[in-house]
């Protein structure tokens, strides 16, 4: 599969570079666990990729998929999921992550509806940092830069010169927006809810 925009290495490098360091031309032979500086960027990528993708972003996150319950009522949701919520009908329900169950906190229970009864949920799954969207890769790197060289540098001027060059790669990441299709069964949007009725206007 081609991938579009940066790779894990040249998202690695990024890091490398705007930390002073020499690019590498591969991703070190033992993973995140190595110590080298190449190991390091990948691990601190890999970090801050999980850490904003589980904010939510466009390519990520998915409104309103109906859930099919097993033969006990119960959901076994993706190991890929990183957060969830109710959706549509169950928009005001407190569903939360156990495991790898859906559970009705506010009911104490897993057990969430009639036997192959449906759900809905709006979902945000783990993605490979490759598999993303390039303009939000561009900002999980040069946020990553900024997370090495708080821990491996400690230079306040670098810090700050980083923190505006991830602030404006920031401005083109693509945050989550519902489908106009999905947002008639779910009209507050994910992770939120609507803070007042919503009454008709007078004329």
């Amino acid at each position: 599969m081609a991938v579009l925009g940066m790779t894990k290495l040249l998202g690695v490098n990024r890091i490398l570079r705007a930390n002073l360091r020499p690019p590498v031309s591969a991703l070190d032979a033992g993973g995140a666990g190595g110590t080298s500086d190449a190991a390091r960027a990948q691990e601190i990528l890999e970090e801050v990729s999980l850490t904003v993708q589980i904010r939510g972003l466009h390519e990520n996150t998915v409104f309103c998929k109906a859930n099919t319950l097993d033969g006990s009522g119960k959901l076994t949701i993706g190991s890929d999921t990183l957060s969830l919520k109710g959706a549509g009908p169950q928009q005001r329900r407190d569903y939360a992550l156990r495991s790898d169950k859906v559970y009705d906190q506010e009911a104490d229970t897993d057990v969430l509806g009639a036997a192959a009864g449906t759900i809905y949920l709006d979902i945000i799954r783990y993605m490979d940092f490759e598999t993303l969207d390039p303009a939000n890769k561009e900002f999980i790197a040069n946020e990553a830069a900024i997370v090495y060289q708080r821990r491996w540098r400690g230079n306040p001027e670098q810090d700050a010169a980083l923190t505006q060059e991830a602030a404006k790669t920031e401005l083109f990441a693509k945050k989550p927006r519902p489908s106009p299709n999905t947002g008639i069964i779910n009209p507050f949007g994910v992770l939120n809810q609507p803070t007042q009725p919503q009454g008709g206007q007078g004329g």
